[in-house]
C-alpha cells in the first residue's frame, strides 16, 4: 500500500525498482517478484500506467502532447507517443481530437 501510494503521489518524477523496493522495505528483486504477483503487474508497468492515465486527463483537458508528457514523467516525447500507441491504439494528438469531437457531439 505505502508504494502504491508513493508512486500516486510522485509518478511525475524518476522512480525506479530499487527506490520502490526502498519504501516497502524489501530487497529489489524480492519486491519486484512480490508486487507482480499481487498485482499482476511489474512496478514499473503500474508506474507507465500511472502516467498515461494521468497524461490522458491532461490530453483532455487541453494540455499539449509535449507538456503532457513532461508532466506526466515521460523525459523522451518520442517514447511517449510510441507507449501511447502501443497501450490505446492511437497517438495523443488522434486521442485528443477524438475526445474532443465526442464531447461536441
Amino acid at each position: 500500500q505505502p508504494v502504491l501510494e508513493y508512486i500516486s503521489a510522485h509518478y511525475n518524477e524518476p522512480l525506479t525498482n530499487d527506490q520502490l523496493a526502498h519504501i516497502a522495505g524489501m530487497s529489489t528483486v524480492y519486491f519486484r517478484k512480490l508486487f507482480t504477483q499481487r498485482m499482476g503487474i511489474s512496478p514499473i508497468a503500474m508506474l507507465r500506467k500511472k502516467r498515461m492515465i494521468a497524461s490522458m486527463m491532461l490530453l483532455r483537458n487541453g494540455e499539449s502532447v509535449t507538456d503532457a508528457a513532461r508532466k506526466c514523467g515521460f523525459p523522451d516525447y518520442s517514447n511517449y507517443i510510441q507507449l501511447f500507441r502501443k497501450q490505446f491504439g492511437m497517438t495523443p494528438t488522434e486521442y485528443q481530437q477524438q475526445y474532443r469531437k465526442k464531447s461536441k457531439e
